[in-house]
């Protein structure tokens, strides 16, 4: 078994054959989805390190510029620190751009329960424990970020919210829980790329060439980006939320009426192109485009209020009408977030290095004004 520690999920398992490339040489190769996620391409260097458990460690990461000395490093003091703090710690720590990060005083309660800062940890993409002492833990950062380019991170980040979208539109038709438990994995993948992101931001914001390598030239447009991956962050948890709610309130309605489960696959349906257009948006950063798709979200909230409105007057049962309610209340706040996006394209569509690339017109201003000398 072959894990990487740079990027997509790192628990999972793919089986694949040694293959002999010359008269000694054995190879494995990478899976094409992987390594365009990770923009892994022909001659990138890759670090291997033999764990000593039967598994193998790659480090996908470009060569380091300087010495020792400009290693970026933080020392947490875990003094009374319960778990869940260190937990933060850590993460404050990986998007602040630290490349090492020293964890000391460990309590023996907190070594008690490694397991949830393992867990914390597995979510920091490129991050791997290189010291563990009595009361300290050492890890060190391998992210190359002069690899990623915003854009794929953002672009990556709605296909993940996508799937989620699909899986619980498909639960409603099949209402197999199969279906929902898919949804916790992917979820982890987003608070990966949404850590990430903000790991990326922090580095740009004091470092003029990779930002302009990633795509955020500006502050302006960092706090853009910042901000638009919170908003995919949240959108996230509200649709591992709306499938907590589905788990736990589907099973205790006999027999599930046809209306619910139609009207709710609906709006998910209605929220999924949202989404798309909005993704589209903030690829192509059209003001037109994303005006329209600010009208298509008005339409959408007031539908959906109606429509939560009559479903839960239908319902027959106070547990329907609880679950109704929970559901469109979190399929309206993802709008929400949705529209918030699109207000940042507008925004960015004004920016200097925008206006100077491709200009800007405003939105209907060919109708209402005249052409410009």
């Amino acid at each position: 078994m072959i894990e990487s520690k740079e990027g997509g999920n790192a628990s999972m398992v793919r089986s694949h054959r040694v293959q002999r490339t010359g008269r000694s040489s054995l190879a494995v190769t990478l899976p094409k989805s992987w390594t365009k996620a990770l923009n892994i391409h022909v001659g990138d260097p890759v670090a291997l390190r033999q764990r000593g458990d039967g598994t193998l460690e790659l480090n996908f990461s470009g060569p380091r510029e300087g010495d020792e000395a400009s290693t970026r490093r933080v020392v947490v003091d875990a003094t009374g620190a319960r778990t869940g703090t260190i937990g933060r710690l850590l993460v404050g720590a990986y998007v602040s751009g630290q490349d090492r990060i020293v964890v000391t005083n460990l309590s023996p309660e907190a070594r008690r329960d490694m397991s949830e800062i393992d867990r914390v940890v597995k979510h920091l993409v490129g991050t791997s424990l290189v010291s563990d002492s009595v009361d300290q833990l050492e890890y060190e950062v391998y992210v190359d970020p002069s690899k990623y380019q915003h854009l794929t991170l953002h672009n990556r980040l709605s296909q993940m919210l996508h799937m989620e979208v699909d899986l619980l539109r498909r639960f409603l038709d099949a209402r197999d829980a199969r279906l929902l438990a898919q949804l916790r994995p992917i979820e982890d993948e987003v608070d990966r790329f949404y850590y990430l992101i903000v790991r990326q931001v922090h580095l740009a914001s004091n470092d003029y060439r990779l930002a302009r390598l990633s795509g955020m030239a500006n502050h302006d447009f960092q706090l853009g980006c910042r901000l638009v991956a919170k908003m995919l962050e949240v959108f996230g948890d509200l649709l591992s939320e709306i499938g907590t709610d589905l788990e736990t309130g589907w099973s205790s309605i006999h027999p599930p009426p046809p209306e619910i489960r139609t009207g709710l696959s609906g709006m998910l349906g209605r929220l999924g192109q949202l989404l798309d257009s909005t993704t589209t948006n903030l690829t192509e950063m059209r003001a037109g485009a994303a005006d329209e798709t600010l009208g298509e979200i008005r339409n959408a909230e007031e539908e959906f209020a109606a429509l939560r409105d009559r479903l839960s007057k239908s319902a027959r049962e106070k547990e329907t009408t609880h679950l109704v309610n929970c559901v469109t209340l979190r399929i309206l706040m993802s709008v929400s977030m949705l529209r918030v996006i699109n207000e940042t394209c507008i925004n960015r569509s004004v920016a200097p290095e925008s206006v100077a690339n491709g200009g800007f017109q405003p939105v209907s201003a060919s109708a209402s004004m005249p052409p410009a000398p």
